[in-house]
């Protein structure tokens, strides 16, 4: 498996504070300075309910920070012209597609 991914695990956060984020894994807790990159992804996780997040069971850091070449080194398929739409979904059309079944 790819290098970014060896030490892929998952944490649950506890708590957050405005410089950073109690998270526990393997019932142990980590407190994690937030940064300029991870600080709107985890508040807005927070408040979307979500208190699961990909963290590195070796350096003990979250695994938030994706930026273009990681995703065009790891996931190239997100760049094909062929997928340009493929996963687009709108809830109302299918609404209205499955009303009467």
């Amino acid at each position: 498996m790819k290098e970014l991914f060896k030490n892929l695990d998952y944490a649950t956060i506890k708590g957050v504070g405005e410089d950073e984020v109690l998270v526990t894994f393997n019932g142990e807790d980590y407190e994690i300075k937030l940064t300029d990159t991870t600080r709107t992804p985890i508040f807005e996780a927070v408040e979307q309910g979500i208190f699961i997040v990909p963290f590195n069971s070796v350096t003990k850091e979250l695994l938030i920070e994706v930026n273009t070449e990681v995703m065009e080194e790891y996931f190239p398929e997100v760049f094909m012209k062929e997928l340009d739409g493929a996963a687009d979904f709108d809830p109302e059309e299918f609404e209205k597609e499955n009303e009467n079944k």
